[in-house]
């Protein structure tokens, strides 16, 4: 397991935003795509207008299919985002000579036992049929594409319905490995544990999922669980806010940056005419 504090992106490149920006993709490139599931806090409760001015408006330079359509990256859920914004806009300011797309497909309420069992949950047979259209969109497009990473945002739903931790374990050990069969063998695989500021779902399930998101991660070479502790939540104590929310990309997009397999690589954040360079530590 690699774990990774949501105030790492904060401290190597916050200010990359302003700094870098890239050419909107007016042409045929070989797209790295992200595939982005789980449940509401994946698909965003948290208000766009929260966000800086600038995120609000449609990035160019990351493609997005979210619904049907293929855009840029935006706000993914209407009026409210999830981490999609901040996850996209950090990691193309991060490695500006690659191309991302990210695919999206989360519903609230949905559980991993359920909704997203390999053999029979309906909200994953959709999901997989939306990585598909997704696909095709891009190629359509007249991109190429290589799927490089799985972000994974859910557990609320079976920590309110009393899944163990052993068996949310399976469940999740069993998910993981039909998405691997499906998209790659090596699929690297990005997981948020829950909140322990989720107050809103019994301490007991809360902690079940808790321990079985941590336990997974530790067996998963492959695997990187980002803590969320210390992101903020709405006043219903189970949904991030716009700051938890832009916290949880940014981290989710650190995650990434670190897994790149590059040694050695460097990061150049600056302010004005002072400019730092950063190693990136793998």
């Amino acid at each position: 397991m690699r774990l990774l504090h949501h105030s790492l992106s904060k401290g190597i490149c916050a200010i990359g935003l302003a700094l870098l920006s890239q050419a909107p993709l007016s042409q045929a490139a070989t797209v790295k795509v992200f595939l982005l599931g789980g449940q509401s806090n994946m698909d965003g409760r948290a208000e766009s207008s929260g966000l800086p001015t600038e995120l609000q408006s449609p990035q160019d330079d990351v493609l997005f299919y979210y619904g049907s359509t293929l855009t840029t990256l935006r706000p993914g859920s209407g009026t409210d985002f999830g981490p999609e914004v901040t996850f996209g806009r950090t990691i193309a300011d991060a490695l500006p000579s690659e191309t991302f797309g990210l695919i999206k497909y989360a519903v609230g309420g949905t559980s991993l036992d359920a909704d997203w069992d390999p053999a029979t949950g309906s909200t994953y047979t959709a999901f997989r049929n939306t990585v598909t259209n997704g696909l095709a969109a891009i190629t359509g497009a007249g991109h190429t594409y290589e799927i490089v990473g799985m972000l994974w945002t859910q557990g609320e739903r079976d920590a309110i319905t009393g899944r163990t931790a052993a068996q949310y374990e399976a469940d999740l050990d069993e998910f993981v490995a039909d998405v691997r069969t499906r998209y790659g063998a090596d699929l690297p695989f990005f997981l948020s544990q829950l909140s322990s500021g989720q107050t809103a779902i019994n301490s007991t399930g809360l902690a079940a999922i808790r321990a079985a998101q941590e336990s997974y991660a530790a067996s998963d070479p492959l695997a990187w669980m980002i803590e969320t502790d210390g992101m903020t939540l709405k006043t219903d104590n189970l949904h991030f806010d716009a700051a938890g929310q832009i916290d949880l990309g940014e981290a989710f997009g650190q995650a990434y940056i670190a897994s790149v397999p590059e040694p050695g690589a460097l990061l150049l954040c600056g302010m004005g005419g002072l400019w730092v360079l950063f190693l990136r530590r793998r």
